[in-house]
């Protein structure tokens, strides 16, 4: 967890998943916190981080990712048990690419709660180049989603 905090993660690597990290749980993020994850990279899955659990960004803190690939799902991130955005948090996710699927992240279900959630330029070699999931998303309370310039290479959605 990472409360009221900066967290800045350049310039690395894994041979297998979670290029930034690797969490067996869930990430939480609140109370003014910024994270910064700039050229990460991951042969498998997650090529910023992964998460076994949830990840939650609140209490009007951001993370900002660029420069992020994933020979595998999740270009950005792997949330294994859904991603939650809210109380007017951010998530910025520049030029990221997956292997397989889902270019900005993959995410067992989303929900964007009075907060932001903004992809541009990422690629998913198959299926969701902005994002991929498998369960529900929700967005609600005067929130800000935006994707732009995303593809998927050979699948569906962009």
């Amino acid at each position: 967890s990472v409360f009221h905090s900066e967290v800045v993660i350049q310039n690395v690597s894994a041979k297998q998943s979670g290029g930034g990290f690797f969490v067996l749980g869930s990430v939480y993020i609140s109370d003014n916190s910024m994270i910064l994850i700039q050229n990460a990279r991951s042969t498998e899955t997650g090529g910023g981080f992964i998460a076994s659990g949830e990840v939650e960004i609140a209490g009007k803190s951001t993370v900002n990712m660029s420069n992020s690939h994933a020979g595998g799902n999740g270009g950005g991130f792997d949330a294994e048990k859904g991603l939650k955005v809210s109380t007017g948090s951010k998530l910025n996710i520049r030029n990221a690419k997956a292997g397989q699927n889902g270019g900005g992240f993959k995410a067992e279900g989303i929900v964007i709660s009075s907060s932001t959630l903004s992809i541009q330029d990422a690629t998913a070699w198959q299926h969701g180049g902005g994002f991929v999931t498998s369960d529900e998303v929700v967005i609600d309370r005067m929130s800000n989603v935006s994707i732009f310039r995303s593809k998927a290479e050979n699948g569906a959605g962009g």
